[in-house]
């Protein structure tokens, strides 16, 4: 398919889902703001917080400036990574160096001093090195899975029952199973070479446009990225901000509850108007 085609409802979807975070976000914002009580992590628990950082550092403007050097490197990088085949499988450890040479920067920079900047980074280290067993042991659910031969028999085990359902519970289906998928293989790419060839030419038999079955598989492979324990950068980013997974679950269900919904709706507009072209 080409690459903008169908557009005229993918940018309504985003527009409405980024509305629904940004309510999200800001109703939570303002609570935490008459009680701190609601916030997942108090001040207390967390060691940046804990350490009280409220004096400002005295060159804060160009630790700043260089910061905003090396995001805007970082965003290069993942633009260009896609189209330049020499640095297409070493962005995300680019990316991961630059971050850091930036952060580090950053703080020497502002004049913090290199003490206070190394014990910040061994906090950091800290933080993160809790998530390594788990990031290993998400790691080899996809290895069993995938090294065992059984995801092929799972896809094909979960696609006989919707062989004669109607397109809109098909479109689910395909939803649905993604979303399973996500699971055991985060990545979006290896996912769609593994689902995509059986989800196309179901959607076929069924009368669900393509257009309809790619919808359905970029709604599963979308937000269940920062719901499931298996992704590593979900278990990192936990990890640093000192929360446990199952405070973020408990804390971010009802979002991902409103996101499901609309993302349903939208599924069932697109197989009522024949999603297209194709």
């Amino acid at each position: 398919m080409p690459l903008f085609s169908g557009w005229w409802l993918r940018a309504p979807t985003f527009i409405v889902i980024y509305a629904i975070f940004a309510a999200f976000l800001t109703a939570y914002a303002r609570r935490v703001e008459r009680d701190p009580a609601h916030a997942p992590v108090s001040r207390e628990e967390h060691p940046v917080l804990q350490a009280g950082l409220d004096q400002e550092p005295p060159h804060v403007g160009r630790a700043l400036a260089w910061f905003g050097a090396g995001v805007l490197l970082i965003l290069a990088l993942l633009f260009a990574g896609p189209f330049i085949p020499a640095i297409s499988d070493y962005t995300l450890p680019l990316v991961g160096l630059l971050f850091l040479i930036a952060g580090v920067g950053a703080g020497l920079l502002s004049g913090a001093g290199g003490r206070t900047v190394g014990h910040a980074l061994l906090d950091g280290w800290r933080g993160i090195a809790a998530s390594i067993p788990l990031i290993l042991m998400a790691a080899s659910v996809r290895h069993i899975v995938v090294q065992g031969g059984i995801l092929d028999t799972i896809l094909y085990g979960a696609s006989r029952p919707f062989s004669e359902a109607s397109p809109f519970v098909a479109a689910l289906a395909m939803y649905g199973l993604t979303l399973i998928l996500e699971f055991f293989v985060p990545s979006g790419s290896a996912k769609a070479f593994l689902v995509m060839p059986i989800l196309l030419p179901l959607g076929e038999l069924l009368g669900v446009t393509r257009q309809t079955v790619v919808l359905a598989y970029c709604f599963g492979d979308g937000f269940s990225n920062l719901m499931y324990p298996t992704n590593p950068v979900l278990l990192i980013s936990l990890g640093l901000a000192s929360l446990g997974y199952p405070r973020w679950l408990r804390w971010s269900l009802p979002l991902w509850a409103w996101v499901f919904l609309a993302t349903v709706l939208f599924l069932g507009l697109a197989v009522l108007t024949g999603y297209g072209p194709f």
